[in-house]
């Protein structure tokens, strides 16, 4: 099912991981905790967007997964974005790659989403990102039900190559195959949903937990103003990354 498909995403780093701004360190207490338990769909009464952004060839899921998310809050508020794979590789070679498979080794998120507060992509500039615990539930369907979809970094099996459902039993399998990085748009108690290679792949919360290795919630102003919580207070949040 994936076993032709490009991997791309470069490990975090543990402690660089540790120092940034989490959900719940500023963002959770202000909101109700029941979220978790309401399914949320970025993507529901849409026409599902199958561009593999060139995933499939070069490892630019890094870049890709950005775009996606671009891509959903702007679907969601109806504002226009041209984006394609060209996109997608042009974040990719501004963060290092020479357009060679000698060089496509990938992205570091983090690298990737600081440059975005200083570049944009497609016309949006981050205004900043938190970090979402990928074992906390809650934390997990606040942010996506709340402000917008995940950008995840996975661990992935060899199991996984085989089945569009990554669950407990995909995780567990011992057969590395490397990393990877998603957009997670999709949150309901017991599964979520992610796009990967231009498809949707189901998610147990278990698998997040157990093969997770990061996860962002992008902020940027022009969609987010919208939103309950006040833009100020986001804004004083980020700047402590």
């Amino acid at each position: 099912m994936f076993s032709n498909c490009k991997l791309g995403l470069r490990p975090p780093d543990p402690v660089r991981l540790s120092k940034c701004v989490g959900l719940s360190s500023g963002l959770t207490p202000e909101l109700d905790a029941l979220f978790s338990d309401i399914p949320c769909d970025w993507a529901k009464g849409r026409d599902w967007d199958g561009d593999q952004l060139d995933n499939d060839v070069w490892g630019d899921c890094g870049p890709a997964s950005l775009c996606n998310w671009l891509k959903f809050m702007a679907a969601e508020l109806g504002i226009p974005l041209q984006i394609d794979a060209n996109t997608a590789l042009g974040l990719y070679r501004a963060l290092g790659w020479d357009g060679t498979f000698q060089n496509d080794n990938g992205v570091v998120m983090l690298d990737m989403l600081n440059y975005c507060m200083m570049q944009p992509t497609a016309g949006v500039q981050l205004d900043g990102f938190v970090s979402v615990p990928c074992s906390n539930h809650t934390d997990v369907c606040t942010a996506v039900s709340v402000y917008g979809p995940l950008l995840v970094g996975l661990s992935l099996t060899k199991a996984c190559q085989k089945t569009d459902l990554w669950d407990i039993d995909a995780a567990n399998d011992k057969e590395t195959w490397g990393n990877h990085a998603v957009v997670l748009f999709s949150t309901s108690p017991g599964l979520y949903r992610a796009k990967s290679w231009g498809r949707p792949v189901d998610v147990t919360p278990e698998f997040l937990a157990a093969r997770g290795n990061e996860a962002y919630l992008p902020l940027a102003k022009q969609f987010h103003s919208h939103l309950g919580i006040s833009w100020d207070r986001l804004t004083k949040i980020c700047k402590e990354i």
